[in-house]
């Protein structure tokens, strides 16, 4: 599927939008329009596939009644704020200031990494008591990918008992999905209270809540 969400950030704080006001998202009360951009949960690509292959073998109550499904999701990851790390704007409002955008630098270029997901050089702390040219969720964390496979035997025992056995594998390929990285490139301290870059701005240190390592289990059910 393809989809694009947009909003000016004025709706809903967490994963989903939840249709409460927060205006302590709104970089600038006093003109959303520069909040303008895509959905804190907008996820344009998804790409899922499932499916069931009954696998032809015959002969016997041994051999008979296998089955062989699955299913694949991949999507892109959701959009990252860039903030400046403090409220260098001086709104002291709870609000999240936006730095300066360096006009041609490419925020992925040589980047995408765990350590280095985007390029913090094109970035600059904006001059105090003013707002940052970079726009709202400009940037996009690591996408998301997962397979789940399963192996199943129906065996007739009797024309009213069954006995079913089953073998789940979850995240066949232990693909590791990563959650977003740090986006405060700036912070500030009591010897500096202009700011200074942020070791953390770039930087993954946690997975992505919807996956796990490869999981197996095993059942037997019996019908009657």
């Amino acid at each position: 599927t393809y989809s694009k969400c947009m909003d000016d950030g004025a709706f809903g704080v967490g994963s989903f939008n939840t249709l409460t006001v927060t205006p302590a998202v709104i970089e600038n009360p006093f003109n959303q329009k520069i909040d303008k951009a895509v959905c804190s949960y907008d996820i344009p690509n998804v790409f899922r596939i499932n499916g069931l292959w009954v696998l032809p073998f015959h002969g016997n109550k041994f051999i008979e009644g296998w089955q062989l499904s699955g299913i694949m999701n991949r999507y892109n990851g959701i959009p990252i704020n860039v903030n400046s790390g403090f409220d260098i704007a001086g709104f002291t409002s709870g609000n999240v200031p936006r730095p300066n955008y360096v006009a041609g630098c490419d925020p992925y270029a040589g980047a995408q990494t765990v350590t280095h997901w985007f390029n913090t050089s094109c970035y600059t702390l904006e001059t105090p008591g003013t707002f940052g040219n970079t726009g709202r969720n400009t940037l996009r964390g690591p996408g998301f990918f997962n397979m789940d496979l399963s192996l199943s035997k129906e065996t007739v025992i009797r024309e009213q008992i069954k006995l079913q056995f089953r073998w789940e594998v979850f995240n066949i390929t232990n693909h590791e999905n990563f959650g977003n990285p740090g986006n405060n490139f700036f912070a500030a301290s009591t010897s500096n209270p202009a700011g200074t870059p942020n070791a953390s701005a770039g930087l993954i240190t946690s997975s992505n809540l919807g996956t796990t390592p490869r999981q197996m289990q095993f059942g037997l059910k019996l019908t009657f």
